[in-house]
């Protein structure tokens, strides 16, 4: 009978989508112990290629850049730089030039490549990467590419760059993605580029980042823009000046006889100066602009930027700069691009007014996910967004948004009936926390919530000394001992709080769908004193993942969560070393937790410093995978 191994590798779909789940170098060493597990693997090992300045393996070895050479037609991905694509370029063009001396035949090249210049590493030929999809260029990380091994003694290879990447390219027809950057600081520079990109007809998902001159900069975006491929589903373009080090390093411009000959060859064609794009980016979903130390665009030009992409869905609003009109822009796109349903305001405090425009201007109840941070929504733009997309909104996503307050998240619960993930991420404590009240006040809107991160302000009573009443928990370590009494007694105000906390817990059971629950508990005005530093699992949610004991009279509120079927994370105040859940949860809610939280991968309840009690051990080996660890 064959075994279980030998009927694994007879299936190589199976093989080949196990591989990617592997390290590459145990991948490598399977490889190595027959040739039917090569011939299966060889498709996983070079699929994805890195030719980084710290990741070259491949490149100092003869018998590496043979296998690499025989199994070229595997590689789908590639990460390098312009060290790496000078010197593949010369391998290929090795690999023409033998491949047309083997065929009798001449091998014609354009005028305006560079001629090939003798290189420090161990060069063989190598085959065009037919296959590949994605490509990433690095050309920035000069630092770490004095140390690669590809690098060139002579000083001109960063010169030529373009040319040997549009004639690179060429030879990539089912290239899909592409990351780059690079340098366009003539004119010469940008007409060899825009043919280059305008000729990737399958190109998909496109970022660039282009560095230039001041004298350049107000001719490059549009003219860019205006040469890509319509293909494009997803564009990122970056702009900024050409550093001093860039400069040292690259050189200003290519040699000046290579430039000559491209240039009288254009002229000899009688082509137009730069590519432009016949009809409009149709394709185009998702759309970011970011311009660094100089302005952007005028406010005619994104006019003319985004109305030729009106199908966009997803935008992360343009720097905002004197020269631009934000009211008009605003109103712009969020007329005249009706599927917009996704909108990321950018860093900048002057964009607000933009971002609110475009936000405001769109079709009532059309957002679906809105991102910002503390600089770029203040509380009048958040509460306008809410009121005028709360049908909508499914994801809302704000990072240390120092104007949120209370009301406004009880707004977005109670409001926002497709609500899918609610994330108020802060490191400091300064932002002020959702409270009792307002969460408990209305029930919540939504029963779809997959993930829900905020802070919830509790009262100090449960945490700290009260008029000289102990906290319960105190007063709990007392209960049954000699002269002590034997239950439990609460006074009115912690029973008023109590009946918060049940509704609260209660709100929470109800979503269903709860994948991720991340909750600081911020105990009332002393809050404002914490550290950025403090640890909020010091600050456990008072009884809620316990099942209470009527007898010593405590209640508990963890069977309120049963319906949390596909919880995965509990993240935050849930520490298990806390004086109240030391006392409150043991053996019986660690057995509640195995029945009905199946699902869950990772919970916060110690710090690796605290040994866990045996009860929580117990629950890892029950729930294989699961981290108790913060």
């Amino acid at each position: 009978m064959c075994s279980a191994r030998s009927q694994f590798f007879t299936i190589p779909e199976l093989a080949v989508n196990l591989g990617p789940f592997l390290w590459r170098g145990d991948v490598a060493r399977l490889m190595r112990t027959s040739r039917f597990l090569y011939d299966i693997f060889a498709s996983v090992l070079f699929r994805q290629l890195s030719f980084s300045s710290f990741d070259f393996g491949l490149l100092e070895s003869s018998n590496g850049l043979k296998a690499l050479a025989r199994n070229i037609h595997h590689v789908r991905e590639v990460q390098s730089g312009l060290l790496f694509l000078n010197f593949y370029y010369h391998c290929q063009l090795a690999y023409e030039q033998q491949h047309a001396s083997q065929s009798g035949t001449s091998l014609e090249l354009p005028s305006w490549l560079p001629p090939p210049q003798p290189l420090r590493l161990s060069m063989i030929p190598l085959p065009p990467m037919h296959n590949l999809t994605s490509l990433a260029c690095r050309s920035t990380h000069l630092k770490e590419d004095l140390g690669h091994p590809a690098l060139d003694k002579h000083p001109n290879y960063g010169r030529n760059y373009i040319p040997i990447v549009y004639w690179l390219t060429r030879s990539f027809p089912n290239l899909v993605k592409l990351d780059f950057e690079l340098f366009v600081e003539s004119k010469q520079q940008l007409l060899l580029f825009t043919r280059m990109i305008s000729g990737m007809r399958n190109l998909q998902w496109l970022r660039l980042v282009i560095y230039t001159s001041e004298v350049f900069w107000a001719k490059l975006p549009l003219a860019v823009f205006f040469s890509l491929p319509s293909s494009l589903s997803t564009l990122r373009l970056e702009f900024g000046l050409v550093a001093a080090h860039h400069r040292l390093f690259m050189l200003n411009s290519m040699e000046d006889a290579v430039w000559d000959r491209f240039w009288d060859l254009q002229g000899k064609e009688g082509a137009r100066p730069l590519v432009r794009r016949q009809g409009p980016l149709g394709n185009l979903k998702v759309l970011s602009f970011t311009f660094y130390q100089r302005p952007g665009m005028t406010t005619d030009e994104y006019v003319a930027l985004f109305g030729d992409c009106p199908g966009i869905e997803s935008l992360i609003v343009p720097w905002s700069s004197a020269q631009l009109e934000p009211a008009i822009l605003g109103r712009f796109i969020g007329q005249h691009c009706p599927k917009l349903r996704n909108v990321t305001p950018s860093g900048i405090r002057d964009d607000t007014v933009l971002s609110a425009t475009i936000l405001t201007s769109m079709a009532p109840h059309t957002l679906h996910t809105l991102r910002g941070n503390a600089i770029n929504l203040d509380a009048g733009i958040l509460s306008a967004t809410i009121d005028h997309h709360s049908s909508s909104l499914r994801k809302v996503l704000l990072l240390e948004c120092m104007t949120m307050t209370s009301a406004l998240i009880q707004k977005i619960l109670v409001q926002c009936p497709e609500l899918e993930e609610l994330s108020l991420y802060d490191y400091s404590t300064s932002v002020r926390p959702l409270t009792l009240a307002d969460a408990t006040s209305e029930p919540w809107a939504s029963n779809k919530l997959k993930k829900l991160q905020l802070r919830v302000a509790m009262p100090d009573m449960f945490y700290l000394r009260q008029k000289n009443q102990r906290p319960y928990f105190d007063r709990l370590a007392a209960v049954g001992t000699t002269g002590k009494q034997q239950s439990l007694v609460w006074n009115d105000a912690e029973q008023r709080q109590l009946a918060l906390l049940e509704r609260l817990y209660s709100q929470i059971g109800k979503q269903t769908e709860l994948e991720v629950l991340d909750l600081d508990a911020v105990p009332g005005p002393t809050s404002v004193k914490r550290g950025a530093g403090h640890s909020f699992q010091f600050d456990a949610f008072p009884l809620m993942l316990s099942l209470g004991d009527p007898e010593v009279g405590y209640p508990g509120y963890l069977d309120l969560l049963r319906g949390l079927k596909r919880l995965r994370r509990l993240i935050g105040s849930f520490g298990m070393f806390s004086r109240d859940s030391v006392l409150t949860v043991g053996e019986k809610e660690v057995e509640w937790m195995t029945r009905h939280w199946v699902s869950l991968q990772e919970a916060h309840f110690f710090t690796r410093t605290i040994t866990p009690r045996e009860c929580f051990l117990k629950l890892q080996e029950q729930l294989p995978g699961l981290n108790i660890y913060n």
